[in-house]
């Protein structure tokens, strides 16, 4: 082990050689003015309670946000991001108010009504994995563009369901309508999270919690 070993006006540097024995392990490289003897473990002791700092230090800013601003593109990323989920969930929760009454004038059960608003979730549950894993062949802009062109179409045709006059044709285009909808729904989700992890790398988690707060 190298050590400073300061003797009366002179210091010696002494660091160990090699092939020799422990005794021996020595080389003089120069000399100075005091007297006191310093051990290297003390420096190097130091030298690791500086590096456990700093690396705290950048563990809180990694859990955080970022010790800088955010880029433009940052800013502008979260907001549409925000924009489009908020207008994706709206497009489901405003037809609650509003589509019971259609359906009743359909003579439509309500549970049948249930088991339609029901359907949205349990397709996005099942499609939300399979969107995950495929996400990486179709990418994720193109995925969350997909997902809103869906939710806008189904939107549409939700407008046109109640032009069946049966009761079981307006039971099935509607179900059958919410679940594509779902499956858009799953997408847009889905993307957003990627498209959030990819644009904040160093605040992956605090950016997606702010997403879902969204919801």
């Amino acid at each position: 082990m190298k050590q400073h070993i300061l003797i009366n006006k002179g210091l010696y540097f002494a660091s160990p050689k090699r092939n020799a024995p422990a005794n021996q392990q020595t080389t003089i490289y120069g000399i100075a003015d005091s007297a006191s003897v310093i051990s290297i473990e003390e420096e190097e002791e130091e030298q690791n309670e500086a590096e456990k700092e700093e690396k705290e230090e950048s563990e809180v800013k990694e859990d955080g946000y970022q010790a800088s601003s955010p880029s433009c593109r940052q800013v502008c990323t979260f907001i549409s991001l925000a924009l489009a989920l908020i207008m994706d969930n709206a497009s489901y929760y405003m037809k609650e108010p509003f589509f019971p009454v259609v359906a009743k004038g359909h003579n439509v059960t309500e549970a049948e009504i249930g088991v339609i608003f029901g359907s949205h979730f349990l397709v996005a549950l099942l499609f939300s994995p399979v969107v995950g894993k495929f996400l990486p062949v179709f990418g994720t802009r193109r995925t969350f563009l997909t997902g809103l062109a869906i939710g806008v179409v189904t939107d549409v045709m939700f407008i046109y369901v109640k032009l069946c006059e049966s009761r079981h044709a307006f039971f099935f285009a509607s179900l059958s309508t919410e679940c594509v909808a779902a499956i858009g729904s799953a997408a847009t989700d889905t993307a957003a999270l990627a498209i959030v992890a990819q644009v904040f790398p160093q605040n992956v988690a605090k950016m997606i919690e702010r997403s879902k707060d969204i919801y």
